[in-house]
């Protein structure tokens, strides 16, 4: 949970930034730890 609010965190700066492409990619990695987090819950 803590990678994930980091690769949040990170996405907000990006977007703050206008630099849609890193905020891209930080929800992309964002979505992956969500990815193996519902696994271990299902």
């Amino acid at each position: 949970i803590e990678e994930a609010q980091q690769h949040y965190d990170k996405a907000q700066q990006y977007l703050s930034a206008g630099d849609w492409a890193g905020c891209g990619e930080e929800l992309d990695a964002l979505k992956a730890v969500l990815d193996q987090l519902a696994k271990l819950t299902t």
